[in-house]
């Protein structure tokens, strides 16, 4: 079938650049390139917009809060103005003006629910997210868990896994890249663990911490963790990285635009979350042939499988952490075919490919097209 005249009005308020925001960008090229109008309202500070303004889709939506009146009415109007068929919320405070223009205006909401947090009891909570008029896609079976517990219909419930790029960080065959390890200041011989995270409480970053003092016992060879991210913990886990004495060990690079040297030089990807929807952090690293050792929480064990695609163990355990980072150092065997089987897993489930036509099947779905 072909796709509607009528317009997708993607909303975002978020002002920094994440996975979600990466999921946006892909998600609306893709639908471009397949014919499907569509535009993106989000705050003309943000990156996403500099960003889909390079496109001409880039709509200015200033909002100070999920309550704000001022925000849902110019909301209401750019649905009127581009008739906007489906409004698509990518964060929580989007889906609360979603769902009220939806209101105003009798419009279908699609929300993309990317975390695995608990859905709050609050009386604007469930209404927005029990209100028949949304329906969500879900990034991994376990947050469409999540949101059946909160008692949202599993008829309004739609999985759609995050899905990522495929060329943009390309499988490295062989060995890492000795020059772009040197260019981060990794020795030859030197391991070099990559974390790709914000430096927010769900990444757990001070449980890596603490692991990162116990493989300094276990494996006794020159490695560092390289932390590429930036957050509002940042000043604790630098207190923290002093306080257990592993500056030697631990380097914290702030926001990295372009990971690509980064992966061609990481020896194993560490992700220690204790939430988490998915995190294409991973699935970037799985994509350029990089080891995976995670946390088995949320949709994370939907990508990584315990000794097939990765190493899994159980969140706020640094013991076990630090054990299955110093397994993974000493068997380069293992790290090898964990990052084959890896890659090929990413080929065939988590492609951006997928994720967009996924997505459309939704629109199709709730629109009836």
């Amino acid at each position: 079938m072909n796709p509607p005249k009528s317009c997708i009005l993607h909303i975002s308020t978020e002002t920094g650049w994440r996975g979600g925001e990466r999921q946006v960008q892909l998600l609306t090229d893709g639908m471009l390139e397949r014919g499907w109008p569509c535009l993106v309202a989000c705050p003309p500070s943000s990156a996403l917009f500099a960003d889909r303004q390079q496109k001409g889709l880039a709509l200015a939506l200033p909002a100070t809060g999920e309550l704000d009146l001022l925000a849902v009415a110019r909301l209401v109007r750019l649905t009127r103005q581009y008739r906007v068929a489906l409004l698509h919320a990518h964060t929580s405070h989007a889906h609360t003006l979603a769902w009220l223009a939806g209101n105003i205006l009798g419009l279908p909401v699609v929300v993309t629910r990317r975390v695995d947090f608990p859905i709050s009891q609050n009386v604007l909570s469930r209404r927005k997210y029990l209100s028949s008029r949304v329906t969500f896609i879900a990034i991994s079976r376990g947050v469409g868990d999540v949101l059946a517990a909160g008692g949202v219909p599993p008829e309004r419930i739609h999985i759609v896994h995050s899905g990522v790029d495929l060329s943009r960080y390309p499988y490295r065959e062989g060995p890492r890249d000795e020059g772009a390890a040197a260019r981060w200041g990794i020795r030859p011989g030197e391991a070099l663990i990559l974390n790709v995270a914000a430096l927010v409480d769900h990444k757990d970053h001070l449980t890596l911490l603490r692991a990162a003092a116990i493989l300094r016992e276990l494996v006794p060879t020159p490695w560092k963790i390289l932390v590429a991210g930036s957050g509002e913990l940042e000043s604790q886990l630098r207190r923290a990285i002093a306080d257990l004495q592993l500056a030697d060990r631990v380097i914290m690079l702030g926001y990295i635009a372009d990971l690509s040297s980064l992966y061609r030089a990481a020896d194993v990807f560490v992700l220690s979350s204790h939430l988490e929807g998915l995190c294409t952090s991973i699935l970037d690293s799985m994509s350029a042939g990089v080891p995976v050792v995670a946390t088995r929480t949320g949709g994370i064990p939907e990508a990584v499988e315990h000794e097939v695609t990765g190493l899994l163990v159980r969140p706020r355990q640094p013991a076990e952490l630090a054990n299955a980072l110093a397994r993974i150092l000493r068997e380069p065997r293992l790290r090898t075919a964990l990052a084959e089987a890896a890659r090929h897993k990413v080929l065939h489930e988590f492609s951006a490919e997928a994720m967009i036509e996924g997505t459309i099947h939704v629109y199709r779905s709730v629109l009836g097209v």
